[in-house]
């Protein structure tokens, strides 16, 4: 897979977690003794390349606390498909770490324990010994939500193990023939309009790659983000190709989709017919 060279504005990374420096609230507070894990921020506070955690809590009581942990501002249990930003890290001696937390609109951020979140998978098909392991992962955890609001675009068209296997190895090119199938269509490698980039936060001219303007790219970008408008993208860049939801709806059963999709990471869709 190609680096990237990007700094998005919603995005989180641990770059300086061997950094960090006293807390400076009043020294009655509970942040009196805690010691803040700084990041690497843009000039305008905002941190780079993300880490995404999904809510994970075995307790009715698994609060989010305002940033100075003064006050209880949200019950984790009352968002169990948010995807967080990581933005920080608080250790309190005797009370373990705490997670800076962020929505992708910032709306809602606070400090939450961290046994109450748990890291999105970097798993790709290739990590999975057989397809309904691999199905099993797709369909209940929490990294492959936008997998699987892609899956319900083609409501007849199988997942395919070996296949999406396959797609792991890739990233923004495909050959015209792969063993055992034909007709190889490499759905992420489709075009967009580059005005769709526009309105993605963070987004700037610094990211106009050469292959910049294409699906995978956007999913790349908007990692974590709601699923609806990615999953628009993709009917848009079907539509652009002739691939309406006519087309697909019309696929006899030869027809196969490969998806390998880590978040922030190896992204690849590929729809293709058999040759046995």
């Amino acid at each position: 897979m190609k680096q990237r060279g990007f700094k998005l504005g919603v995005s989180l990374a641990l770059v300086g977690l061997g950094i960090s420096q006293p807390a400076t609230a009043h020294a009655k507070s509970w942040l009196s003794g805690t010691t803040t894990h700084q990041l690497l921020t843009q000039p305008n506070g905002d941190a780079n390349s993300p880490s995404l955690y999904a809510t994970s809590v075995t307790t009715k009581k698994a609060y989010m606390w305002n940033l100075k942990h003064t006050k209880k501002i949200h019950n984790l249990n009352n968002y169990p498909k948010t995807s967080w930003y990581l933005v920080g890290k608080v250790t309190k001696p005797g009370k373990g770490v705490y997670y800076q937390v962020t929505t992708y609109d910032k709306k809602i951020k606070g400090l939450v324990w961290n046994k109450y979140l748990t890291a999105y998978s970097q798993k790709t098909p290739r990590n999975f010994k057989s397809a309904a392991a691999y199905t099993k992962f797709i369909q209940t955890d929490p990294s492959q939500k936008l997998t699987r609001a892609i899956l319900k675009v083609f409501p007849n068209v199988p997942l395919d193990f070996q296949l999406s296997k396959y797609t792991a190895t890739r990233f923004d090119s495909f050959p015209t023939s792969i063993s055992g199938y034909k007709n190889i269509v490499p759905v992420s490698t489709f075009s967009l309009d580059p005005s769709d980039f526009k309105n993605i936060q963070g987004y700037t001219d610094e990211f106009n790659l050469e292959f910049s303007n294409k699906l995978y790219w956007y999913w790349q970008v908007t990692y974590g983000q709601p699923v609806a408008g990615r999953v628009a993208k993709l009917q848009e860049a079907l539509a652009s190709q002739g691939w309406t939801a006519e087309k697909i709806a019309s696929l006899d059963s030869s027809w196969r989709l490969g998806v390998c999709l880590v978040e922030n990471g190896q992204i690849a869709l590929v729809l293709a017919q058999t040759t046995k």
